[in-house]
């Protein structure tokens, strides 16, 4: 079965940063306790649209291992349960809804329904008590924000 792929390694894996770039910003977050994509973000290694793709490729490698943890596919990865290769289409890639900050930070959450990502966000106004929050829908490098909070009193 199938382990949650690390960020790290997605990005590693895609050529958009070297082992030792990847080992010093876990050595950064190790010591700051900021989120491994702020710091390439913030480094300039990486686009907020690389950042958003290979989030979206970790929730599908997610996706996965729910589906054969829980036998709702029982083809070896790749396969479509019959032993045949997936037929090739059109069929762009699904949404992604990324809740952040404000736009220019590193996604909190991702999630693949507006519903999951909603429900992340109001978890998030609960513990976090944010100035603000928004959930963006990223499909094929395109941003659309989505929905968005901002908490009373402040001054944004």
């Amino acid at each position: 079965m199938p382990d949650r792929r690390r960020l790290g390694e997605i990005l590693v894996d895609r050529g958009l940063v070297t082992e030792g770039g990847l080992q010093r910003a876990l050595e950064e977050q190790s010591r700051t306790g900021e989120l491994l994509g702020q710091i390439l973000l913030q480094r300039g290694w990486l686009s907020e649209d690389q950042l958003a793709e290979a989030l979206a490729e970790q929730e599908a490698s997610e996706q996965e291992s729910f589906e054969l943890q829980h036998g709702l596919r029982t083809g070896p990865a790749g396969e479509d349960g019959d032993g045949e290769p997936p037929k090739e289409d059109d069929t762009p890639p699904p949404d992604l809804y990324l809740v952040r900050e404000a736009e220019g930070h590193e996604p909190l959450f991702s999630a693949a329904s507006f519903l999951d990502a909603a429900d992340l966000a109001l978890e998030a106004i609960d513990e976090r008590d944010p100035e603000r929050l928004e959930i963006v829908r990223s499909q094929q490098g395109r941003f659309e924000n989505v929905w968005s909070y901002t908490r009373q009193g402040s001054a944004a």
